[in-house]
């Protein structure tokens, strides 16, 4: 509106448009929720084949990117061959290439808040910033030329503006607020509010679902192809490398999962076999020390047995139980049990630190 003035017959179609909710069919969708590279623009051109000679809706929300594989995009969607009708709805923003999809399309539709932006076709250095146009050779400049003719002629068709005003907006290079974008005739209405709101609950759940794709490498003249044929051909030799690869990757899992597998068997036999020699030592542990504890009672026992001494009738002498000899050797005994156990206990511990190391 900041371009129309109240006496323009045109303000006030604008002011007409705005009040009229647009009314948006439900249709079969393909989502574009990425930034745009050859791969994910020959994806693209694959899912929109699936709707030749119908409707389909075309949910956006991107930076823009490539601009090959965007006006491969573009050119498919505008071929008259495949009888298509796509209705590009912008949520969010719809930048550089985005908009150079959305400009083919044969209706589009731009959510209130949402932005969109168009600007000249560039060479970007390593650092990712621009590269002036008289640092680039001759060749270079001439092919971005064209890029960027074919992207006037595109926003001329969309707006009916003159070339001259299109390289103006593009030279701005700045963000397009939604209802300045359908005054100036990008889009051909607002999305209602409330189909923004469920749309926006959705997108987590559209870059989710997102198909799961192979990425092979197809040059520029391979997406020109895809837009007449509306097939995408990838050479044999990368399929079966992919597939050799995909193999190797396979069987190296599954080496691992043995390995791992042998190592947890492993582990679980070292420990059975530990708890099975722990429990056969606290056997004879507990066994030495019943022993130990009968020959200590023992002992107490003849302590407490006074001496005594008999003579025979032929005068020979004999100790009897309770005596200073049967005291010694019950004392031995006992002394000899206690050995035997700590030396088992200190061959269970070495054996245990040996298992361990």
């Amino acid at each position: 509106m900041r371009k129309s003035q109240r006496g323009d017959v045109r303000y006030w179609e604008f002011l007409r448009a705005m009040s009229r909710p647009v009314v948006l069919d439900t249709l079969p969708e393909v989502r574009l929720l990425e930034d745009i590279t050859r791969e994910s623009a020959a994806r693209l051109i694959t899912e929109l084949s699936a709707y030749k000679g119908t409707r389909v809706a075309l949910s956006i929300f991107s930076n823009g990117g490539d601009v090959h594989g965007s006006q491969a995009v573009a050119a498919y969607i505008g071929n008259p061959a495949n009888e298509m009708q796509v209705e590009a709805r912008i949520y969010g923003n719809a930048a550089s290439g985005a908009m150079i999809i959305a400009a083919a399309c044969q209706k589009a539709y731009i959510a209130s808040g949402a932005f969109a932006l168009i600007h000249k076709a560039a060479a970007i250095g390593p650092d990712g910033k621009r590269i002036p146009a008289d640092e680039l050779p001759k060749e270079e400049v001439a092919v971005l030329d064209a890029m960027n003719a074919e992207q006037v002629a595109l926003f001329q068709k969309r707006t009916g503006k003159t070339a001259a005003s299109i390289e103006k907006l593009m030279d701005k290079d700045r963000d397009m607020p939604a209802d300045e974008a359908v005054e100036l005739g990008f889009f051909d209405g607002i999305i209602p509010q409330a189909m923004k709101l469920a749309a926006y609950k959705q997108i987590p759940a559209m870059a989710e679902d997102k198909p799961k794709t192979v990425a092979y490498k197809v040059t520029a003249g391979e997406c020109l192809k895809a837009i007449a044929s509306g097939e995408i051909h990838v050479p044999a030799e990368q399929v079966d490398a992919k597939i050799t690869a995909l193999e190797k990757e396979l069987s190296e899992l599954k080496a691992s999962k043995e390995l791992s597998d042998k190592a947890k068997t492993d582990a679980e036999a070292v420990t059975a076999a530990e708890v099975k020699a722990k429990e056969a030592l606290e056997t004879e542990l507990k066994a030495s020390k019943d022993a130990i504890a009968a020959y200590v009672a023992k002992v107490e026992a003849l302590e407490k047995t006074p001496l005594k001494a008999q003579t025979l009738p032929d005068g020979t002498e004999v100790v009897i139980p309770g005596g200073e000899a049967e005291k010694k050797e019950q004392l031995s005994r006992a002394a000899q049990s206690v050995k035997a156990s700590q030396d088992t206990m200190a061959d269970y511990f070495a054996r245990k630190q040996k298992a361990t190391a």
